[in-house]
């Protein structure tokens, strides 16, 4: 998922790119491998690469004034060691208070966040990596998984019951009490041969700073491979006049954050299928050979 920023005072405009790149097959080596051996990644359908998808919302890419997490060209951040949001060190990329960069490791080298301001009040944290699920930062001790939930208010499938009591999502949690079930995350940084994390004992503590931003009611996090979000908020693809920065009055927040149990096992089995079966190039689904092939 990619985000456009636009500083309304001077109409500057920038874009946090954290979707996948149409050609997945020019990824680097390292990455490429990773595709062709199976590894985290099962599939592969990109139709149209983020230029493409900001042409067809008649936004002018000539007028972009950066691209972050894009190209190879290297633009090193020089974050102030003395400034900090949370645990993390910050840029503040305007001057205005508009939008930071925030330098969250553990992913990859150089991995940072964005914290987007949307109203005077309120931000939305662009989570990137910092963590693959969402299962990574709930529940939390600041955002405990309730008793019950409105299944059709939280977006739970049809499959769950309304009210939906949440002990169902309590056995394939690693926790050994019904308190820790309410009140630690499903999953950490992986540290298995493979991990999509370069350190992950940093990853997670990036992770529970995150959570930090996660418990605030003024601040929506949207983390790249969150499919809860594409469900809910307007996407430039379909809605291109349309943005999220009444998020808080629309109940994004709510709508989106739990969502993420649709997906956990159930009976041994995903709760959800794949949303991409296979890899896909130009319309086809192919073999991961063909597929890879430069």
């Amino acid at each position: 998922m990619a985000f456009l920023v636009t500083n309304q005072a001077t109409g500057r405009t920038i874009l946090f790119d954290a979707g996948a790149r149409k050609d997945y097959w020019n990824y680097s080596p390292l990455v490429a491998g990773r595709f062709s051996k199976g590894i985290n990644v099962k599939g592969m359908r990109i139709d149209k690469g983020v230029h493409e998808v900001l042409e067809d919302a008649k936004v002018n890419i000539g007028e972009l004034e950066s691209v972050v997490w894009r190209g190879h060209e290297l633009r090193e951040i020089m974050f102030d060691p003395h400034f900090k949001i949370a645990q993390f060190h910050a840029l503040d990329y305007f001057g205005d208070g508009s939008f930071y960069l925030l330098n969250v490791p553990g992913h990859a080298i150089g991995h940072m966040c964005g914290l987007a301001r949307t109203t005077s009040s309120t931000f939305v944290l662009l989570g990137a990596d910092a963590c693959h699920f969402a299962g990574s930062l709930r529940p939390s001790t600041y955002v405990p998984l309730p008793a019950t939930l409105d299944s059709e208010a939280f977006g739970l499938d049809e499959v769950f019951p309304s009210p939906c009591p949440c002990a169902m999502f309590g056995d394939c949690h690693p926790g050994h009490s019904e308190e820790s079930k309410r009140t630690t995350s499903y999953y950490t940084a992986s540290e298995a041969a493979g991990s999509a994390y370069v350190d992950p004992n940093v990853a997670n503590q990036s992770i529970e700073g995150v959570k930090q931003f996660d418990a605030s009611p003024d601040v929506l996090v949207c983390l790249a491979h969150d499919p809860g979000l594409f469900e809910v908020l307007p996407l430039l693809n379909t809605s291109p006049k349309n943005n999220i920065n009444d998020w808080q009055d629309k109940g994004y927040k709510e709508k989106t954050r739990w969502r993420f149990l649709n997906e956990l096992p159930r009976d041994g089995k995903p709760g959800r299928k794949s949303i991409i079966f296979g890899f896909w190039r130009n319309g086809k689904n192919v073999d991961v050979t063909a597929a890879m092939k430069k």
